[in-house]
């Protein structure tokens, strides 16, 4: 093709850029003509369906060279909404048209209007006014007859907003015949004159949030910036007198979508109130209905959530899961409980039976139950329940998607985050997880057996209808659902937080670690402030059915594992909330004289030892070299995870226990970090085995310490071994920290 070819077929090929909302009617700016001229260019061009269906090649080619002139004829605002689609939505010239017909379009109703009420002028061209009414009509009514225009003048002139017209309206379709509209319209009709009040529809007054960028859609009016086609809440059983009279069916007006740091969000709007939000995460997804409305401002809320299947897993509505065969319970692990232990975890048991957690499954609904996940006890000296119960979810993880998120919540980074704040109110979620309910099909593959009547006594099962904790979308279902809630967190990435915000009420400052919130006190808030503060969270979370405990000051609270004091002098330190004594306790089981603890059990206890502490002295490089031992001993034999550990990595911990026993714990330090403004010392040294980076303040208060073993060089030595290597590692380590501690 020459230029001045190009250049013609250029010319000829019509553009769109959208359509304003006064505009829609006008045949020369509406995307109905727009798309009619656009068939024409493709015919001036000669792309033509293929002569042979069976062709698939020629098929996709058709298919890609209309669908790409067709979004390169797209401008603006209209070319914008389309590349925001999904990619297969946007592969498919019938979706495409689909879309920018539901975004820039008319429906029926608003084409009969226009219709309706076109008048002739005196100095109107005749021809042109006759060619408007056929573009209304082309869209209201493709084919003329008798049933199909009263219809339209029947729907049309149903009141505007009332229950009758959004029942008729859902009905209707091609198919539907005048006979089965008027009997809906009447029946409506009847049921609204025995009790107006169905016409009214429950408003509900929950916190709607308007993104910027946000996706909306008005039924009747749609916007560009939508993504699905409008919907109603609609009874599908027939309708009658008795079931009109009913609670009312409300009319999802408009949609909004945006998106949090770890989710998508849906929200189904009912004029200006949020009716349903959807929150969607590629493992897993949570939805939150309305449950009560009493005269109070605010709705009451109720979360349901549920995980994703893999390929494979996933089944249709109509079909059951598939079962997961497994142990029951894990032999032999109730015996190694106290007697003490096993009635602690027992009564917990209990309580979660009481509070309405636990349903118990009859023997008639047995054959329903998809997986039965046997209980772990974790002791606990901390707390007055010795013994809580948790479970196995590793059968039904290994089935589930597993997603990463990249805003997934990190204790040292929430850690350092929170530890910029001198001052603050803690709250803390109780019974975070069982707050949200499992979807109903889920729940079966949330049953576990239970010993109530003694630990060598015959069980019963029983169903967990709320989240359990050990699934793999735990952690993520609840961040999402209290980013939702009160939105990200302050340190989370601005362009995220921007997308997030709430017209109706401001939410306070805070900083989120799954269950525990803190509440700062700034340099220009008093404590009454941060308590209000406190008290508006508390009620946003009371609204979704997530109860916390009663606030603590900062400078008395246990968290994130740390216990925090305030000394004489007004400054906050932290220390570890594990004793010594329990630390060290784990060298009865090292000198165990039955069988030597798993490698496994003796990483967990290493990794405890460490964990997340900011400041651990020599305990942090003493740690580390263990697990190294321990996995060289290991290798690539992953079926040594679960045997006896060596008899030298043993001594080693034996060892570690005595120096912990006479030394004590290394974990304390001063709370308040630094301001980024502020002078801070940053030292860093180097050995032949490992590189460290130490942090101080100006009063040479540790605030961090990181140690690093270096890597052992394989063969020869090399000169990545050299020590003056080594100390250009821990200088880098050192400014890498000092960035990353602000």
């Amino acid at each position: 093709m020459t230029n001045i070819e190009k250049k013609e077929s250029g010319a000829l090929c019509p553009t769109f850029s959208g359509v304003a909302e006064g505009d829609r009617a006008n045949p020369t700016k509406s995307v109905e003509i727009f798309l009619r001229r656009f068939e024409t260019y493709l015919e001036i061009k000669g792309i033509i369906p293929p002569s042979d269906e069976n062709d698939q090649q020629a098929r996709q080619r058709y298919e890609r060279q209309r669908v790409g002139l067709l979004k390169a004829a797209l401008k603006d605002k209209a070319a914008a909404w389309v590349y925001s689609l999904p990619e297969d939505t946007q592969h498919s010239y019938e979706n495409v048209l689909r879309e920018l017909q539901a975004a820039y379009g008319i429906d029926v109703l608003e084409a009969y209007t226009s219709f309706k009420g076109r008048k002739l002028k005196s100095e109107d061209n005749v021809d042109s006014f006759v060619a408007l009414l056929r573009h209304d009509l082309h869209i209201c009514l493709p084919v003329v007859t008798t049933d199909a225009l009263l219809k339209l003048q029947l729907l049309a002139g149903l009141p505007s907003g009332s229950n009758a017209k959004v029942q008729a309206l859902a009905r209707d379709s091609a198919e539907t015949s005048l006979d089965q509209l008027v009997l809906t319209v009447r029946e409506q009709m009847r049921a609204a004159r025995v009790d107006s009040s169905t016409t009214q529809g429950r408003r509900e007054s929950g916190p709607g949030k308007q993104a910027a960028g946000g996706a909306e859609r008005s039924v009747g009016a749609a916007s560009p910036s939508n993504y699905h086609k409008p919907t109603a809440m609609i009874d599908r059983r027939p309708v009658t007198l008795l079931s009109a009279l009913g609670p009312s069916l409300k009319p999802i007006t408009r949609e909004a979508r945006f998106k949090l740091p770890s989710c998508d969000v849906l929200e189904e709007y009912v004029g200006d109130q949020v009716m349903r939000v959807t929150l969607e995460a590629p493992d897993c997804w949570a939805q939150r209905d309305t449950i009560q409305e009493g005269q109070k401002a605010s709705a009451v809320y109720q979360w349901t959530v549920g995980w994703e299947w893999k390929v494979g897993e996933r089944q249709d509505q109509e079909e059951e899961p598939p079962h997961i065969p497994g142990p029951k319970e894990i032999p032999g692990l109730l015996d190694t409980l106290t007697d003490d232990e096993f009635k602690d975890l027992s009564n917990e048991l209990q309580s979660w039976v009481d509070k309405g957690w636990l349903v118990k499954v009859e023997p008639a609904d047995e054959e329903k139950v998809r997986a039965v996940l046997p209980i772990v006890p974790v002791i606990s000296i901390h707390r007055s329940t010795t013994a809580r119960p948790t479970l196995n979810f590793k059968r039904v993880n290994s089935r589930s998607v597993q997603a990463a998120d990249p805003y997934a919540a990190s204790c040292p980074a929430s850690l350092r985050a929170w530890r910029r704040y001198d001052n603050g109110i803690l709250l803390d979620i109780s019974k975070a997880y069982p707050s949200l309910h499992i979807n109903k099909q889920q729940s079966w593959y949330q049953c576990i057996y239970i010993r109530f009547n003694g630990r060598h006594e015959p069980g019963q099962l029983y169903r967990l209808v709320k989240l359990g904790f050990g699934h793999a979308s735990a952690p993520r279902l609840l961040k999402m659902t209290l980013d939702y809630i009160l939105g990200p967190d302050e340190d989370t990435s601005t362009i995220v937080k921007e997308s997030h915000k709430h017209p109706i009420y401001p939410v306070p400052r805070h900083l989120k670690y799954f269950d525990d919130i803190l509440v700062p006190i700034g340099r220009e808030e008093t404590r009454e402030q941060a308590q209000h503060n406190a008290e508006v969270i508390r009620s946003l979370l009371a609204d979704n059915k997530l109860i916390t405990k009663p606030p603590q000051p900062l400078d008395e609270a246990r968290l994130l594992g740390l216990v925090i004091k305030r000394d004489g002098q007004g400054k906050l330190w932290w220390s570890r909330r594990s004793p010594s004594k329990t630390l060290v306790s784990f060298r009865e089981l090292l000198l165990s004289e039955n069988q030597a603890p798993s490698a496994r059990e003796v990483s967990s206890w290493l990794g405890s030892l460490v964990a997340h502490l900011p400041v651990l002295s020599w305990l942090r490089p003493a740690v580390a070299i263990s697990k190294r031992l321990l996995g060289q001993s290991i290798g690539r034999d992953l079926l040594k995870w679960d045997q006896p550990t060596e008899p030298a990595i043993i001594n080693y911990c034996t060892q570690l226990c005595d120096e912990l026993e006479q030394r004590g714990v290394p974990a304390r330090g001063l709370w308040q970090l630094p301001q980024a403004e502020d002078l801070i010392h940053c030292y860093v040294d180097a050995s032949d085995i490992a590189i460290a980076c130490v942090m101080t303040d100006t009063a040479n208060n540790i605030i961090y310490h990181t140690t690093t073993l270096r890597k052992v060089p394989k063969g020869a030595i090399k000169d990545s071994s050299h020590i003056n290597t080594a100390e250009l590692e821990s200088a880098i380590l050192g400014i890498e920290t000092s960035i990353g501690l602000f």
